[in-house]
């Protein structure tokens, strides 16, 4: 003889339990299949040559205005003392699979065109840049540090900044320097969220750093290095 099975209906906060469940799951998912989509799209992208910088990324870059470049010419000679002539400056969004998923933030290269004289310090160069960071009331700093970068034999600065305040904000930032040609480049990458930021934290810590690893120098130099 088999023993009857008996089913006892769920209360309603068992019932509530498993249908927040059911959505967390499923938007993990959703999340997950976007970011894959994301994730192919840029493996397939074929590198970008911007200003002198190839960059393997999967959104087109437009180049800035001429008066938004010469306000990042007159942030350049005055804020970091590094005086340039000219400035070139391009952006780009974040890739459109990231955005739905509430992510915000941009990718820029800016070339400087600095004057024959002048010789740069680096370090002096970043720590004024890192001066010039404003966190929101109330942020937790998670990480913010300069470290020593080379890029295509070119020497350089790198900038990891990081901080939570209802949202996550990821930056990276590079600097490199060009003595022979007299010429510099910044290029930050920056990356916030509020939903999600739970689900893909680590995923999204390692972007900025991830497109910044793909920057290569192609511009042909003056002389030896």
């Amino acid at each position: 003889m088999f023993g009857a099975i008996c089913c006892q209906p769920l209360g309603k906060s068992a019932r509530k339990s498993e249908r927040n469940s059911g959505l967390l799951s499923c938007a993990r998912l959703s999340l997950v299949l976007v970011l894959s989509v994301f994730a192919i799209s840029r493996a397939m992208a074929d590198p970008q040559v911007i200003a002198g910088i190839e960059i393997d990324y999967p959104v087109a870059f437009e180049r800035l205005k001429p008066g938004a470049e010469e306000a990042r010419l007159r942030t350049v000679s005055d804020r970091w003392r590094a005086p340039a002539s000219s400035a070139e400056a391009h952006k780009a969004s974040l890739p459109p699979g990231m955005r739905i998923t509430g992510a915000s933030g941009a990718v820029e290269i800016a070339k400087y065109k600095l004057r024959a004289e002048q010789l740069l310090d680096l370090d002096v160069i970043a720590r004024r840049m890192m001066e010039d960071v404003v966190s929101p009331p109330g942020a937790k700093i998670v990480k913010k540090f300069i470290s020593v970068a080379w890029v295509t034999g070119y020497e350089g600065r790198r900038l990891s900044l990081e901080w939570q305040n209802g949202s996550n904000l990821y930056s990276e930032e590079l600097l490199i320097y060009d003595p022979g040609n007299s010429n510099l480049w910044y290029i930050p990458v920056v990356l916030s969220r509020r939903f999600f930021a739970r689900l893909v934290v680590e995923r999204d810590r390692s972007y900025p750093k991830s497109v910044l690893d793909t920057v290569r120098v192609i511009e042909a130099p003056k002389g030896p290095l």
